[in-house]
């Protein structure tokens, strides 16, 4: 059975809707089953990877699905002239499907030299909702058994120009979201110290060229450290309102 709980303004599809996800979600959660095995589930079509050719132990991931022809497949072909190395990429709508993290996982775990560590660089924007997609992936990721997964935010606060920071959205006011936006202006330092955000599609293609110069110069020369904050593991049952968890996040 199904629990149902009808507020004013839902319709009970929407209801239906909502509460057949949180209990797929807690039955992956407690491993009964994973989508798309026994169920055989599909990915959603605007969550879209290319395993590395190279090296696809590094993954490239935006969750900007309207990026994927400017940015995910030239990184996947090698760049202009396909000598660059070839990494895997990933793209969603919004946060990561998890039966699209599932279908990654693995067919990078099925693979003649197995993916063990996977590297994430993340490519979101710059708000706390940006953060918490980072903090997505790298949970769901380390939700099917790698060894470690370690995560970088790609975009930072030089990356935008002095025009981009003075338009940057005012988070202040917004209560309902204050946890998540205390976190991310703990963990980044928001815009120069206050509760803002910018989305990444504004940064300018020369710039985002800049960055994937940097981005290939640091896989070569295994430097990502050096050049990319680190995203700091967290629970994914800690991502909920309040630190609950919910089935809603395997989903």
């Amino acid at each position: 059975l199904i629990p149902v709980s009808l507020s004013r303004g839902d319709t009970i599809e929407k209801d239906l809707y909502e509460n057949v996800l949180a209990l797929l979600g807690d039955f992956v959660r407690h491993r009964v089953f994973l989508y798309g095995q026994e169920f055989q589930f599909q990915p959603p079509p605007d969550g879209r990877y290319i395993i590395g050719r190279d090296r696809p132990k590094f993954i490239f991931y935006t969750e900007k699905d309207g990026l994927w022809k400017a940015l995910c497949v030239p990184i996947a072909a090698g760049g202009d002239d396909g000598l660059e190395t070839k990494i895997t990429v990933l793209a969603t709508k919004g946060q990561p499907p998890f039966i699209t993290i599932e279908s990654l996982a693995r067919e990078l775990q099925a693979l003649k030299d197995p993916v063990v560590n996977p590297v994430v660089c993340v490519f979101s924007d710059f708000d706390p909702w940006g953060l918490r997609i980072a903090e997505q992936v790298d949970a769901k990721l380390r939700f099917f058994g790698f060894k470690s997964v370690t995560t970088y935010r790609l975009v930072t606060l030089d990356l935008f120009t002095p025009r981009n920071i003075k338009a940057a959205k005012d988070l202040s006011q917004m209560t309902d979201s204050m946890i998540d936006i205390d976190h991310w202006l703990k963990e980044t330092g928001g815009v120069n110290g206050e509760k803002k955000g910018i989305h990444c599609d504004v940064i300018s293609s020369g710039r985002r060229e800049e960055l994937l110069k940097k981005l290939r110069l640091a896989i070569r020369n295994n430097k990502l450290a050096d050049y990319f904050p680190l995203v700091k593991p967290v629970n994914l049952d800690h991502l909920g309102d309040d630190g609950e968890p919910t089935g809603r996040l395997y989903t």
